[in-house]
């Protein structure tokens, strides 16, 4: 069991799946009872199924379909949360500004969330903007001491910055501390230039995600 609560990205992801699979039953209940109707308009998603199916598609590389997802969510209470799966989007696919910006604006309406600072972390790291990942490193080390933040969390920001093995040291301390981050480590699309490294290969195998 976790002893810790789950970081705030993983959460979203669960909550989001939770109320896709949520909007889904109905339908499939309606086949089953009613085979007719089938010729019925799609079902619409809700705002936060339709989050959960832009964080899928973001874990199993469908970058156009999640950026789509998440776009059409800035206008809507999941505006938040879609901002923080965008800001993912536009780093994974290499588009550093505009990740940027829509990661400043993650955290802005979050009030400080802890995921939307390590992604943003992140992204100054990769763009070269070692200054502005160390503040936020900084930032998230003065708010663990008084609250919990995931060392998920910090070892993003590392490795955004080139640190490798801090941030495999904060990975092994994500583990003792039974983070919900580990939940989504088998497809953090942040974590895929250090797959092969056989830290990360034994990570996964102890909190059996590995093939």
């Amino acid at each position: 069991m976790m002893s810790e609560p789950m970081t705030t990205r993983a959460l979203i992801r669960v909550a989001a799946l939770s109320a896709l699979l949520s909007s889904c039953q109905p339908a499939a209940r309606r086949t089953v009872a009613a085979p007719k109707a089938r010729s019925e308009a799609p079902r619409r998603l809700s705002s936060a199924a339709r989050l959960a199916r832009g964080n899928q598609r973001l874990e199993l590389s469908g970058y156009r379909e999640a950026e789509a997802d998440f776009r059409a969510l800035l206008a809507t209470p999941e505006a938040t949360s879609a901002r923080l799966g965008l800001g993912q989007v536009l780093v994974t696919t290499g588009r550093y500004a505009e990740a940027v910006s829509d990661l400043q604006k993650a955290v802005q309406f979050s009030r400080g969330s802890t995921g939307a600072l390590g992604v943003l972390g992140y992204a100054y790291g990769v763009t070269g903007d070692r200054a502005k990942a160390q503040q936020v490193l900084q930032k998230l080390k003065k708010m663990a001491q008084s609250r919990y933040v995931s060392p998920a969390d910090l070892a993003i920001v590392e490795f955004g910055l080139g640190n490798k093995d801090q941030g495999f040291a904060r990975l092994e301390e994500a583990y003792q501390d039974h983070s919900g981050f580990l939940v989504t480590l088998r497809t953090e699309p942040l974590l895929d230039p250090w797959r092969s490294d056989p830290r990360f290969v034994d990570l996964l195998r102890r909190v059996k995600l590995s093939d």
